[in-house]
């Protein structure tokens, strides 16, 4: 086993799969104290035991990993970054309510490679859809997420935007439910007073055509 520590910040490697965990880390509880930063990436961690001593622990680092569902997430109240990348993790609800109860200021969080985030690149039979779904219910659940896996929050979602255009109020609550993060803009038919009832929506998309640029009436053919 090998330990680097350098002010608050603190790497363990090579704990080897015979301990699982690294409780076996001779630390004194004042060094626990002030360590802020944590990487125990490549350890064939099977357990976090031991991690409830790091009381001022923001970032946390834990790819690679042998860790699965029956992970148990100490109560660390000051972690705002958690890196699981590359674990055996795939009940993504149990995971997002251990988060939610013990990490609360979460606001970053990268689970690829666990079989819980559908990407493409771990399995083809996976779709842009079903990755965008995944994001959605992350989200959903932490909502003061910034930044998830490889992309800010704020990205994804802005581009989520939909637009239901006459849609009827049952109509528009059955869609609100399948798509509960997005943002919808109504639109009544001309003349309406209600809503119809046929129901249709897609992705808000923006078209330039270059005349809401007032700069292009004064470029000249010798400009270009």
């Amino acid at each position: 086993m090998v330990v680097f520590q350098e002010d608050s910040f603190l790497k363990v490697t090579d704990v080897g799969k015979d301990c699982g965990d690294f409780t076996k880390i001779d630390l004194s509880d004042d060094l626990c104290a002030i360590v802020t930063y944590v990487d125990l990436s490549f350890n064939s961690l099977t357990s976090l035991h031991g991690l409830e001593r790091f009381a001022s622990l923001q970032i946390l680092i834990l790819d690679n990993n042998d860790l699965g569902d029956d992970i148990e997430l100490p109560r660390l109240s000051n972690l705002h970054e958690l890196s699981l990348n590359n674990n055996n993790i795939s009940n993504l609800d149990s995971l997002l309510n251990k988060i939610t109860s013990c990490t609360p200021v979460i606001v970053y969080l990268s689970l690829l490679g666990n079989p819980a985030c559908p990407t493409e690149m771990e399995n083809s039979s996976y779709t842009e859809r079903d990755y965008q779904e995944y994001r959605w219910k992350v989200t959903e659940k932490l909502s003061e997420l910034r930044f998830l896996d490889s992309s800010p929050v704020g990205a994804r979602r802005s581009s989520d935007q939909l637009v239901a255009k006459h849609v009827g109020p049952l109509d528009m609550e059955l869609i609100e439910e399948l798509f509960p993060t997005a943002t919808f803009t109504r639109r009544k038919t001309p003349g309406a007073s209600n809503f119809a009832t046929s129901a249709s929506f897609g992705r808000l998309r923006y078209c330039y055509r270059g005349k809401q640029s007032e700069g292009n009436r004064f470029i000249r053919d010798k400009d270009l």
